[in-house]
């Protein structure tokens, strides 16, 4: 049964790497469902009367129904999802690994497989993978494989996404009022001292103030992700080999550095221009909803909850004035001093965040 397992889970993954599986709106359909690889014909049909049980996110729902139905036709099997929240995601995997083993199927961040590969709950896939016909591994990108799939030499978990950490602004509360585009992080910096002024602070025109920026400062939610995104652009211009936590040639402590100081400053700028300023701390849904409202001039998140945003700008009376753009970083002055700058002399963020969102079989399911 665990093979079985296996292999169905590695089908339904790859069917989900066609899109983000943070993509989560209300009228996807799967432009692949119909399409014929040597993967899927290895499956059609074979799973009549098996049923997988799969845990997942319930913002993702949207995403996954088109995903789970064009499964269930191919192969025949049958899905029982079964829905979590953010905030209790890990530990409804860890309670199920741990004495439950109703679920077949996780979804899982990919930072959490040394967690439950050492706890022997999720099965090693490696052979499988290798296995596999049609399957393209090596076409996901080294750092996601790597990220989301790995861990000790051995793959526990098939990749959906790779997560990094984008900007969303609007060009009408930004170039047209004559503002830098966000490349820099002094670019933001501009932004938010120019709706700090009384007089620009409400673009709503409600009479209240409105907001530079909406980013999640819910230590529950994505903060820490956010926070770490930041500062990887100001701490990590050598790449990721230079550390974050610890020097990684002295192992003396990165906070007691001016860089770090830094950007202490700068998320304390980001945060006080955020709806924490009159609410304290929200996650990412609250943040959602208040540029759904129009009072945010930034976001800063996944692309995944960005896509909602992108989805129902006419909705929002916003059509024409979304702009993606990668997450602020630091101006460079030579590529010495950062080597893996950007053409206009910019070094981005070297962040992966969570790794991503894969899928993992536990190993005791029955």
């Amino acid at each position: 049964m665990v093979l079985l397992d296996a292999h169905r889970f590695i089908t339904l993954a790859a069917l989900g790497l066609t899109l983000m599986c943070h993509g989560a709106t209300a009228e996807i359909v799967d432009p692949t469902a119909s399409r014929s690889t040597p993967l899927r014909e290895t499956i059609r049909n074979k799973f009549q009367g098996v049923t997988i049980s799969f845990l997942s996110l319930e913002f993702m729902g949207d995403y996954l129904k088109a995903k789970v139905e064009g499964f269930q036709n191919l192969t025949g099997a049958t899905i029982n999802n079964q829905w979590t929240t953010q905030s209790s995601w890990f530990r409804d995997i860890e309670e199920d690994v741990n004495g439950g083993g109703i679920i077949d199927l996780y979804s899982i961040f990919g930072n959490w497989i040394p967690t439950f590969a050492d706890e022997d709950g999720f099965l090693d896939i490696t052979d499988d993978i290798a296995n596999q016909v049609g399957l393209d591994w090596f076409d996901i990108m080294p750092a996601v494989r790597q990220g989301v799939a790995s861990y000790k030499g051995s793959t526990y978990a098939v990749p959906v996404d790779g997560d990094v950490i984008i900007m969303l602004y609007r060009t009408d509360l930004v170039e047209e009022k004559g503002l830098p585009t966000p490349n820099t992080w002094d670019d933001v910096l501009e932004i938010i001292k120019y709706y700090d002024v009384d007089e620009n602070s409400d673009f709503t025109g409600d009479g209240v103030a409105d907001y530079a920026v909406c980013v999640s400062t819910q230590a529950e939610d994505i903060a820490g992700t956010m926070f770490w995104a930041v500062a990887s652009s100001l701490l990590q211009t050598q790449g990721t080999s230079q550390g974050t936590f610890f020097n990684p040639d002295t192992f003396d402590p990165r906070s007691s550095e001016p860089e770090f100081i830094e950007v202490l400053k700068l998320y304390d700028s980001l945060v006080q221009a955020s709806p924490f300023r009159d609410y304290g701390p929200k996650g990412w849904g609250d943040n959602l909803e208040e540029f759904e409202k129009g009072r945010c001039a930034l976001w800063i998140n996944y692309p995944g909850p960005t896509r909602i945003l992108v989805g129902n700008q006419k909705k929002n009376n916003m059509s024409g004035v979304l702009n993606y753009a990668p997450l602020p970083g630091k101006k460079c002055e030579s590529s010495i001093e950062c080597p893996h700058r950007t053409k206009d002399g910019v070094s981005h963020a070297p962040f992966l965040a969570s790794g991503g969102v894969g899928l993992a079989v536990n190993k005791r399911a029955p």
